[in-house]
């Protein structure tokens, strides 16, 4: 999961993250520490495990 306000920054740490990591992981993104809240929550009701959240300092939330 990663979490940054800037959507362009967001866009961007997805994608390399996809090219290094999308073979072996689910890589979610989300554009506010609420939304990412809100999805780790989801996924963890659904029983999926969560490796790891990337969130930028200056998120607001």
């Amino acid at each position: 999961m990663t979490v940054d306000d800037d959507p362009g920054v967001s866009r961007s740490v997805a994608r390399d993250l996809r090219r290094r990591y999308g073979h072996a992981y689910r890589i979610v993104r989300a554009d506010s520490a609420a939304q990412g809240i809100g999805s780790v929550r989801e996924m963890r009701l659904r029983g999926d495990d969560v490796a790891v959240v990337l969130a930028t300092t200056g998120c607001p939330g």
